[in-house]
């Protein structure tokens, strides 16, 4: 893995551990913002943006392989989950078109949307077309149980998620009303009635970003603390895009920007505990 990696996600399968990931495969130099379906013009995001792929790790031997997506132009979020004996990878693809503004000047926007496609034994993708689950959501997740997505109420502030449950087709939305900005959803191997959010929150003065662990069934919340932080030994809160498995936590480190250099997130892994802490004001409505 590059210092350039981001978005992990573990998980078992045929004796295995994996960790799946996002890696830096391009520049994208130019303007590019996010398509709001609320907005005549998209939200603008970076003058400069990298291109992210899918690839996946076998933690027990070390091979590491990329997934290529047939039909988006770069990858975020991914997880793998099994449906009817199929494997398949959940991720939210971009695709890069361009946008008016209305005084008539262009810009580079990525649509992004949450799609599946079936994989093979060997992780390569089995078929040449992507399904798409959601269209226009910025997070959000398809496991062998539930399809979760961020509603696009605004780029940031209160928002909610829209649940459903795969066997019973029931939809529910759970409203998140004091986080400012989303990050990620990421499912947790074994844990099908769980999902980790990482969010901003505007009454976190003390640390930017949080991820917890969110039960669909309760609503409650668990905190994830690292634990082997020696600057912070009663634990050290942030924690951004991260996933678990068993004892093990990795999560994406951001690099702090430096002139000349490049900037990006590296993937770090780390002890963990979770505690009970309701951060969220989250409900069902």
């Amino acid at each position: 893995m590059s210092n350039l990696s981001h978005m992990p996600f573990l998980f078992k399968h045929n004796g295995n551990k994996y960790l799946l990931y996002c890696e830096k495969e391009k520049d994208l130099s130019m303007l590019i913002g996010f398509e709001d379906p609320h907005s005549d013009t998209p939200f603008p995001l970076y003058t400069n943006f990298i291109g992210w792929a899918v690839h996946i790790k076998n933690l027990d031997t070390g091979k590491v392989k990329k997934i290529p997506t047939p039909e988006s132009d770069l990858d975020c979020n991914p997880s793998i989950f099994f449906e009817n004996g199929k494997m398949l990878l959940s991720y939210i693809a971009s695709n890069i078109i361009t946008h008016p503004y209305s005084d008539g000047d262009r810009m580079q926007c990525l649509k992004t949307s949450l799609r599946t496609i079936e994989l093979n034994e060997d992780f390569s993708p089995k078929l040449e077309t992507e399904s798409v689950i959601q269209d226009q959501t910025w997070t959000g997740i398809v496991t062998d149980k539930y399809v979760i997505y961020r509603n696009n109420e605004s780029v940031a502030g209160p928002c909610s998620f829209t649940v459903i449950n795969k066997d019973t087709k029931e939809q529910k939305t759970l409203s998140a009303k004091n986080q400012r900005m989303t990050y990620r959803t990421n499912p947790i191997w074994g844990e099908p009635d769980k999902f980790i959010l990482t969010f901003d929150m505007e009454v976190a003065e003390d640390y930017k970003n949080a991820s917890i662990v969110i039960d669909l069934n309760t609503t409650q919340q668990q905190l994830i603390i690292r634990t082997d932080d020696p600057e912070m030994p009663e634990g050290n809160l942030d924690i951004y895009k991260c996933s678990i498995l068993d004892d093990k936590l990795i999560y994406s480190k951001k690099n702090k920007y430096k002139a000349g250099e490049e900037s990006g997130c590296e993937l770090i892994e780390s002890k963990y505990q979770l505690v009970q802490n309701n951060l969220l004001k989250l409900e069902y409505v």
